[in-house]
């Protein structure tokens, strides 16, 4: 049987280029390899596998999974549900790191360019206690 974690994240996501931060501050669930919480009726999960991380957003309108491989450049799919349209959008990994603690992740961190308009935002967090 897999054991499901409750923990408290908190941290933020910081558009570096147009100068804005959206703070982090909720709970939420890990079982396994993945964490799952909600912040403004948005469900993130996060895949973690080995160097590589999957974090997707979602609600009824929307779903955008974008991947993160340190270095790398891969498509993310934004769909939007309600006009069944996939837009894929590059999205350049200039930095990425995972502490983990006791096979748990401790502190992510991801540094991305967004291709199509040249964002470059920062995804922190740090997972702990309840």
């Amino acid at each position: 049987m897999v054991k499901k974690i409750k923990k408290k994240i908190q941290g933020n996501i910081k558009n570096i280029t147009e100068k804005s931060t959206n703070p982090i501050n909720e709970y939420c669930i890990i079982n396994k390899n993945k964490i799952t919480y909600n912040k403004d009726n948005i469900t993130h999960t996060i895949y973690i596998k080995h160097d590589t991380l999957l974090l997707t957003r979602e609600n009824d309108i929307f779903k955008h999974g974008m991947l993160f491989n340190k270095g790398k450049t891969k498509l993310s799919s934004y769909y939007l549900k309600e006009n069944n349209l996939c837009l894929d959008i590059p999205i350049e990994t200039i930095d990425m790191s995972i502490i983990y603690n006791n096979e748990i992740p401790e502190k992510i961190y991801i540094k991305y360019k967004v291709s199509d308009n040249d964002n470059i935002y920062e995804y922190k967090v740090t997972i702990g206690g309840i």
